[in-house]
């Protein structure tokens, strides 16, 4: 950290020219007459014109100003410099970890950030996988259902999971969720205004971090201008050092999987099923699902713009910590002990702080971290009822791999595919269709819209019941003999200038579960 603001101070000011040169010993009256009142604008002004000729005369007007200083103000710096040294405690005011932040950084990752950002330090995860498993059983929000398939060590009293068992509950919950004939998605605006509190918060405690760094100095680093925000950015990046170093998952795969809103007809393309025959093929096929050969669609329907009707995120951890990670976790401690050592000594340093502002920037801080953890409770809370995560836990590689492959491979209850989209692989009937960017969302989780696999379609001018004849290479669209549309949305990861060669035998043909609640059994379509 010393490091860090020394290098900072080091660097070239560029100031902007006064129409008269700065009082050399930018006295402000409030200094030595305890009769003036604290003046916010001059004080900020002083700090600035301490700093702005270098170190050297940086320490040499300090000094002058604290030879010059009232015993008042001696008494009133020494105590603000108190109370801001407490900054670095203030984590530990926040509680006990709890599995909420951990789960709001699962349905909205943004918003985990942001409440992460506001622990100012503080240990907001749980560390233990017992705690992840038992989140229901105490009682505590859980939005949604956990499933652990790991096998628990020897005498422990809880039952041996039957993997083929908790497999098929895991099936019947995502149908049971994306089926409901009633639409069921997280309230957007509660989502919103929480974050946007949250972020309110955040800036205020920015702003009033600003203003007291401008204003203040550090005895040793005298000339340093953002000490304040270095400590907040070091503090932070302890704070999600940690985080990541005492998770106790090595691995998450995410599946983002929603109703399919069109009747489509797949064809061609290579399962990814194809790869799940050994652990090893299906964390290379994971790894690589972009050159998975894909495949093209016929809408053998309307394409009238849809949204999914409900969705649901399902996680899928693998317990246990690399090497790696068992140093990073040593190292990560080593670090948040010095980051609190230095940033006790950096506060305690600071001096020509006005008291008045040092509760201020305690308050506010203390604020934002404390309301900013309560309100991702309260968020929480009300996405609970819509359950828009299902957290799969399991004990090794081979066990995630199947729940994967069940969700790839899984159909409603009328047949039709599910649509399930993978670090931003879109897959229908377990063949990749579409791709869109992964920031979506890893960014916003369920605040992200599912990918409509329609988009190409809608953004072309169609005549009633037949298709415009188009370049597919450089719109995707083509016409069909079936009456609908054929879209080729990606190319063959080979050679994607090469057709794909269909037969009948590789199309599959799909009616979605939102466009008629049943199907007689004559016109059911074929599969």
């Amino acid at each position: 950290m010393l490091v860090a603001l020394w290098l900072i101070s080091s660097l070239p000011s560029v100031q902007a020219e006064h129409e008269h040169a700065p009082n050399k010993d930018c006295p402000l009256p409030s200094d030595t007459d305890r009769e003036y009142r604290f003046d916010l604008p001059a004080w900020v002004t002083r700090g600035g014109c301490i700093r702005e000729r270098g170190h050297r005369e940086c320490s040499r007007i300090l000094e002058a100003i604290l030879d010059s200083l009232a015993k008042i103000r001696e008494a009133e710096y020494a105590s603000a410099a108190s109370v801001l040294s407490l900054l670095p405690t203030i984590g530990a005011l926040f509680g006990p970890p709890t599995s909420e932040i951990w789960r709001l950084k699962s349905i909205v990752p943004f918003g985990g950030a942001l409440a992460m950002s506001l622990s100012f330090g503080g240990a907001l995860m749980p560390v233990n996988v017992e705690d992840y498993e038992n989140a229901v059983a105490k009682g505590n929000t859980a939005i949604g259902s956990i499933i652990s398939l790991r096998r628990h060590p020897p005498g422990s009293q809880k039952d041996v999971p039957n993997i083929d068992e908790r497999l098929q509950e895991l099936s019947n919950k995502i149908r049971e969720r994306i089926d409901r004939l009633e639409s069921v998605r997280p309230p957007k605006k509660t989502l919103i205004l929480g974050l946007v509190v949250m972020f309110i918060l955040f800036s205020m405690a920015q702003a009033a971090m600003a203003v007291v760094e401008q204003g203040g100095v550090i005895n040793f680093l005298c000339s340093a201008r953002y000490w304040m925000h270095m400590w907040y950015f070091l503090v932070t990046l302890a704070a999600f050092a940690e985080d990541r170093a005492h998770r106790p998952f090595n691995k998450t795969y995410k599946l983002y999987l929603s109703s399919l809103s069109y009747d489509v007809e797949i064809l061609g393309g290579q399962p990814i099923s194809d790869y799940f025959s050994t652990s090893t093929a299906t964390e290379n096929a994971l790894k690589q699902l972009k050159t998975l050969r894909p495949a093209s669609m016929n809408f053998f329907g309307s394409s009238l713009q849809t949204p999914a009707r409900n969705s649901v995120i399902v996680m899928v951890s693998i317990v246990g910590q690399q090497k790696w990670e068992q140093i990073g976790k040593r190292l990560s401690r080593v670090f948040s002990v010095a980051v609190f050592v230095m940033g006790t000594a950096v506060f305690a340093s600071a001096t020509l702080l006005s008291l008045i502002m040092a509760v201020v920037v305690l308050t506010l801080t203390l604020a934002a971290g404390i309301f900013g953890r309560a309100i991702a409770s309260w968020i929480v809370s009300n996405v609970a009822g819509t359950e828009p995560m299902i957290h799969i836990i399991s004990g090794t590689k081979e066990e995630a791999y199947q729940a994967i492959a069940e969700i790839l491979s899984l159909k409603s209850n009328d047949g039709s595919p599910f649509q399930v989209e993978i670090n931003g692989q879109i897959f229908i009937n377990e063949r990749r269709v579409a791709s869109r960017s992964w920031l979506k969302v890893a960014l916003f989780g369920v605040l992200a819209e599912p990918y409509d696999i329609a988009k190409p379609y809608q953004k072309t001018k169609m005549s009633s019941g037949a298709g415009m004849s188009l370049n597919p290479l450089s719109s995707g669209l083509t016409n069909t003999l079936r009456g609908g549309v054929s879209i080729p949305f990606l190319s063959s990861a080979a050679d994607p200038s090469l057709p794909i060669h269909r037969t009948d035998n590789d199309a599959v043909k799909t009616v979605s579960q939102q466009s008629v609640p049943s199907i007689p059994p004559d016109n059911q379509p074929d599969n």
